[in-house]
Order: structure tokens, then C-alpha cells, then sequence
């Protein structure tokens, strides 16, 4: 009952917003409202997101975009190219990243206007951001907190460190999200088939295989 729990809340918020305007329940406020009811469901403040973030490989859905981190050789040509790739995919907020060594990583994320910072957003990125070297064999990062938007900073700031594993373990890991990437191509896969083979309306199918195959290319 925990996600039914966390949709209620966001429907309450929701028919709230509508009440003071058409215009009052944007893609952003609902974005806030999902992750500020998780974080009240779940209990344990803002910061549980945090490791709901890190839960990002357990059910893979966008493989196509992994794929294409994974192209990039390592975290550190991750994080630096991940401010570019966000600005398609993450509109409301700026992200910035800095190189601090092989293994470490500055990463800032600021608000853009008229999109108000709330804690919830800052955690849960961080919590996702952390798990990239992963796609690589290395550990999720550790995440140290410099600043926080929230508090009146000019942005969320963090420094994230992670291990420079090599050898025959490293290689194991790497070949290890390779296969689970592959595997959630396949269930991707599996799901047009079952559309296909649905009964549903042909419109609706077509709709659906449309755009699975749109963002299988997309990220090139």
C-alpha cells in the first residue's frame, strides 16, 4: 500500500492546485508533489530519498540511455558531460559538475527560476548521480553535502568520491550491468510483443511500439 499511499497524497495535492488555477499544477509541481509524498510516506525526512535514488539499477527503464553513459569510458566523462545531457531531460533545474581528481566529482544543481528548491529534488538527484560509476564497475559514490539551495545558498552542492576498483572484480561488475542492461532491453522487448499480441485498439498499440522505438534512437 506504500505507492497507493504516496499516488493519494499527490491526487490531494493536485486537486488543491487546481483549485487555485489551471495553471497551478505543472510537470514540476507534480515532479515535487511525487517525491515530497514519498519522502512523507516512507518517513525519515528527505534524506530516505537519497537511498531510494541509489535503488535506480534494481528495475532498469531506460536502458537505451545507459547504454549511451556506458559509451562515454568511465565516471569521470560521465559527470562531465552529464550537465549537457540533463538540460534534455531535467528542465527545471541546472546542474554543473567539476572534476576533483580521477576518483571525485563536484556536482551542483540550482534551481531555475520561477521553480522553487525543495530538499527532496536535491536528495533524490544526488541519490541517482551516485550510482553512475556503477555502470563501470566501481562503488556508488560517497556523497558529501557542501550546500544547500534550500538553506538560501546559491546552490545544492556535493562532493562525490568513489573507489577506483581494477582487475578481475572490476571486470566482473562491468560485464555484470552489461548483462542487466541487456536484460531490460529484452523485457522492453517482451513488453512491445505482448502490445502487439494485445487486442487492444490498433491506434493504441501503434501509439505505444511508436514510442519504444523513439527512444530506443533518441539518445544518439
Amino acid at each position: 500500500g506504500t505507492l497507493d499511499e504516496v499516488y493519494r497524497l499527490v491526487e490531494v495535492s493536485r486537486k488543491a492546485a487546481l483549485r487555485n488555477g489551471e495553471g497551478a499544477w505543472t510537470p514540476y509541481a507534480e515532479r515535487r508533489s511525487l517525491l515530497e509524498s514519498a519522502a512523507v510516506v516512507l518517513g525519515g525526512g528527505p534524506e530516505t530519498l537519497t537511498e531510494v535514488g541509489r535503488c535506480v539499477f534494481d528495475a532498469i527503464r531506460r536502458p537505451e540511455i545507459l547504454e549511451l553513459l556506458q559509451v562515454l569510458g568511465s565516471p569521470a566523462a560521465v559527470y562531465e558531460a552529464l550537465p549537457n545531457f540533463l538540460d534534455l531531460y531535467a528542465p527545471a533545474f541546472k546542474m554543473s559538475t567539476e572534476l576533483l581528481g580521477p576518483n571525485e566529482c563536484r556536482v551542483q544543481m540550482r534551481m531555475r527560476p520561477p521553480n522553487e528548491p525543495f530538499r527532496e529534488l536535491c536528495a533524490f538527484g544526488l541519490g541517482m548521480t551516485s550510482t553512475l560509476p556503477q555502470l563501470f564497475g566501481f562503488s556508488v559514490a560517497d556523497i558529501s553535502h557542501e550546500s544547500c539551495q534550500s538553506d538560501g545558498d546559491p546552490c545544492c552542492s556535493a562532493r562525490l568520491r568513489w573507489d577506483a576498483a581494477e582487475g578481475s572484480e572490476a571486470a566482473a561488475k562491468r560485464a555484470e550491468m552489461k548483462i542487466r542492461l541487456l536484460e531490460a532491453r529484452l523485457a522492453e522487448l517482451q513488453s512491445t510483443v505482448a502490445e502487439l499480441g494485445s487486442g487492444d485498439g490498433l491506434a493504441h498499440v501503434l501509439t505505444r511500439v511508436m514510442t519504444g522505438a523513439t527512444r530506443a534512437v533518441e539518445a544518439p
